[in-house]
C-alpha cells in the first residue's frame, strides 16, 4: 500500500506493509433520532412564556 502525502511544500510518496497496519474496529453505528422540528419549535416556544 502507498501512500502520496504533501507537507512542507514537498510531496512524499510512503509504501507501507499491509500486515503491519493494526486493523481498527468499526466505528458504533449512530441511532438515528426522529424529532420533529414542529416538536422543537413547540417547546422553544412555551419556554418564552
Amino acid at each position: 500500500m502507498t501512500a502520496l502525502e504533501y507537507y512542507d511544500d514537498d510531496w512524499h510518496l510512503y509504501t507501507y506493509d499491509e500486515k503491519e497496519i493494526i486493523a481498527e474496529k468499526p466505528a458504533r453505528e449512530r441511532v438515528q433520532t426522529e424529532v420533529l422540528t414542529s416538536e422543537i419549535a413547540f417547546y422553544l416556544h412555551s419556554l418564552a412564556k
